[in-house]
């Protein structure tokens, strides 16, 4: 089976809309359609992208037939029960700079981002972690 129809049959089986999974890659939604119709091939760095995403490797999904494989067979990613809206956000937070993060994490109550200088002391000095 192609690329294309092992991205799709992946994409569906995750429950994603076409147009979320190419707001997710950041790229038009011809150009995901397109790779999907076998229309056009991707580049290395998309297909790496989007085995990283589905949790599989480069290799399995080039070179296999995705929709003979039992389900338990594909990882789930995590948030398959989340909504449209909440995957979305997720996205934009990874793709947003450390200040903007920042700023999200306070609003949401959540625990500061942790710099790598201080992830490095921690690991150093076991008593002074935080």
């Amino acid at each position: 089976m192609s690329f294309g129809k092992n991205l799709r049959h992946l994409r569906e089986q995750h429950g994603i809309e076409r147009k979320v999974l190419a707001q997710i890659f950041d790229m038009p939604y011809n150009t995901l359609k397109n790779y999907e119709n076998d229309e056009r091939e991707p580049g290395h760095r998309f297909i790496i992208k989007a085995a990283q995403y589905f949790g599989v490797s480069a290799d399995y999904l080039l070179d296999n037939d995705l929709t003979t494989l039992f389900k338990d067979d594909i990882p789930v990613k995590q948030h398959e029960n989340l909504s449209e809206e909440a995957v979305n956000i997720a996205y934009a937070y990874d793709r947003a700079d450390l200040g903007t993060k920042s700023s999200v994490r306070k609003l949401l109550d959540l625990p500061p981002i942790k710099s790598k200088s201080t992830e490095q002391e921690s690991k150093l000095n076991p008593k002074n972690a935080i």
